[in-house]
């Protein structure tokens, strides 16, 4: 997924981990001009949860955006990132009622 503020593009990865101790989804965004990591989440499965990759997606974007907002210093940073981040997200992944019961 591709998020530009401000001239700048990110890109954001999911990665879905079913195996080994933790289980769960880690976000990662990414600066596209130095290709380097800026921000991770990382949503933790509880042992008796069943995995659910849109659930997992939500709270590990939350989180990493929550690292976002630490270090944006502009209120009005934090906000329009986060709307271009969750706007973006939800064009990519519409909502499904069937998926949320």
């Amino acid at each position: 997924m591709k998020v530009t503020i401000n001239n700048t593009e990110y890109y954001v990865y999911w990665k879905h981990i079913q195996e080994g101790r933790y289980k769960g989804t880690q976000c990662f965004i990414i600066d596209n001009k130095t290709e380097k990591m800026i921000i991770e989440g990382m949503s933790v499965l509880h042992p008796n949860d069943n995995f659910n990759k849109k659930i997992g997606r939500k709270i590990s974007l939350t989180k990493a955006l929550n690292n976002y907002d630490s270090m944006m210093e502009e209120d009005s940073w934090k906000k329009e990132g986060r709307t271009k981040f969750w706007n973006k997200y939800h064009k990519q992944f519409p909502y499904n009622k069937s998926l949320n019961k």
